[in-house]
């Protein structure tokens, strides 16, 4: 039995070296070891490899031989392991490790690669799924600032990386054995920045507090003894609480009203006209740059025009305030100064014909809006005026016949209020020729489902009940020829036959 194993697989194998076949290889005692596509006698597409109990090893695919998309490795028990993503043979996206000493997957590790080198931030887990460790990367090595979480997911170390090597772990957000705070505690923006920095004594704040920005700017600083907040005169003019500023023309009369931190202007800054009415206003961020500019009356509502920039006279949007609510007219801007969208507000929300464009100028898409949703038609272009997709919105959702190109493909079918309906196909660009035609009940695939190569020969035929698999499902190579069957029950895949296996 063990030399006719043999006599098969070598045969298959020569058989294999000159077309792309479908192949099935076992174990000695017959019990499936791998399957899957075999191209000029190396695995090529979607491949699966068993363990000699039967049990699924691993599945995924490659293209032109290459390690290609996502890749799944379980253990002998049926659990996920690992889960590689890979493109043109490399590791690239995430790679996500599993805990498997339960009967449910829980994440362990969660990495990026790029080019098949470690990027970014990777992510490690407590074995009750709760974050441990943030490890930073570049270029395959740790570097940079890192942190250390408890079982509670509070941070509780700080940890630096230079040239893959740990050269700092300092201890932060800890608690003596009577549970109260002691040592440093620090806050931190989703950034990874500090927020705040601070020092404790048997659960009372003590010494120095520092408040910083997201961009790790100080803002404020100031000295606590035993919980209490003491201001000392040491601080620095730039950490000075802002102050408000006002002058009057001659007759007393209101002219400016604003606020300074130092010399900075900060925040809103009103000029009046000689009868005392708000002639306009600049709005300051708090650094002192210009973010908008228009009137703001005294209870704080916007009316009128108003202009925001991205810098100092780099326009990014500009419109209409009715009672601190948009109204009328809105153009936005890309920072080169070309329109990127425009459209009217009532009451706060769109409507009429909105427009979005390209970097180029170039118009990309317009829709039609009633009372903040889409009504109406609604359409995309590529850059190049092409259309690629074409619809009715009714009440913020697709009905009746669309157009969507994806790729080298356009699909046709209807929607019924959000849901696909009835018949769908897809068609080739290039020839024109059928890629699939299929129907649909409520976006569930339900009923015949057909896949054509695009010389217009089958590549494939799904049988469905409103979303379930069901019966078989065949799968044919370009020249029609049958490659093999995928059996279902219960929605479920439970049994391949091949081609060969049917001879």
């Amino acid at each position: 039995m063990k030399q006719y194993f043999i006599i098969l697989f070598f045969l298959i194998l020569s058989y294999s070296i000159y077309s792309q076949e479908y192949t099935v290889f076992y174990y000695s005692d017959s019990v499936k070891s791998s399957e899957g596509y075999i191209k000029d006698g190396k695995p090529d597409g979607y491949w699966k490899t068993y363990y000699s109990t039967g049990t699924l090893k691993s599945i995924g695919k490659r293209t032109d031989f290459e390690l290609d998309s996502i890749w799944n490795f379980y253990t002998e028990q049926g659990l996920l392991s690992e889960q590689i993503s890979y493109f043109q043979g490399k590791k690239n996206g995430y790679y996500l490790s599993y805990y498997t000493d339960n009967e449910k997957n829980i994440l362990k590790s969660k990495v990026l690669y790029v080019n098949d080198s470690k990027e970014s931030n990777a992510e490690y887990y407590y074995t009750n799924g709760l974050l441990y460790q943030i490890i930073p990367y570049e270029n395959n090595k740790k570097s940079g600032q890192g942190f250390e979480y408890s079982k509670d997911s509070v941070i509780i170390a700080r940890l630096q990386f230079v040239a893959d090597e740990l050269v700092s772990r300092q201890q932060i957000n800890r608690y003596n054995s009577e549970n109260q705070k002691v040592g440093t505690w620090m806050e931190f923006y989703p950034n990874g920045n500090i927020k705040t920095e601070s020092n404790y004594v048997s659960g009372k704040l003590q010494g120095m507090y520092k408040m910083y920005d997201s961009r790790e700017q100080l803002l404020r600083v100031g000295t606590y003894s035993e919980d209490s907040l003491v201001y000392s005169s040491q601080i620095m003019h730039d950490f000075e609480e802002p102050f408000e500023r006002i002058i009057y023309y001659n007759d007393s009369t209101l002219q400016f009203k604003g606020q300074f931190k130092d010399i900075i202007p900060v925040g809103i800054h009103r000029y009046y006209s000689p009868q005392g009415k708000i002639d306009s206003c600049i709005l300051y961020d708090m650094y002192g740059e210009i973010r908008a500019k228009g009137i703001m009356q005294e209870d704080g509502k916007k009316v009128g025009v108003w202009t925001y920039f991205y810098s100092p006279n780099i326009i990014s949007s500009q419109g209409m305030y009715y009672n601190d609510i948009k109204h009328g007219e809105w153009k936005f801007y890309y920072e080169n100064g070309i329109l990127k969208q425009q459209g009217f507000y009532t009451n706060g929300k769109p409507s009429g014909v909105w427009k979005w464009y390209y970097a180029s100028g170039k118009l990309k898409k317009h829709e039609e809006y009633v009372a903040g949703k889409r009504n109406g038609l609604s359409e995309q272009f590529s850059e190049d005026g092409k259309r690629t997709v074409q619809g009715v919105f009714v009440d913020d959702k697709e009905h009746g016949y669309w157009e969507i190109q994806l790729g080298d493909i356009i699909q046709k079918g209807n929607f019924v209020y959000g849901e696909k309906d009835k018949t769908w196909e897809h068609i080739f660009i290039t020839s024109g020729k059928l890629r699939f035609k299929g129907t649909y009940f409520n976006t569930k695939p339900h009923g015949k489902h057909v896949y054509y190569y695009e010389n217009g020969i089958i590549e494939s035929e799904e049988l469905y009940k409103y979303g379930k698999a069901v019966k078989y499902w065949n799968y044919y190579a370009p020249d029609a020829k049958l490659l093999y069957t995928v059996y279902y029950k219960n929605g479920k895949e439970y049994k391949i036959v091949t081609q060969s296996a049917t001879k």
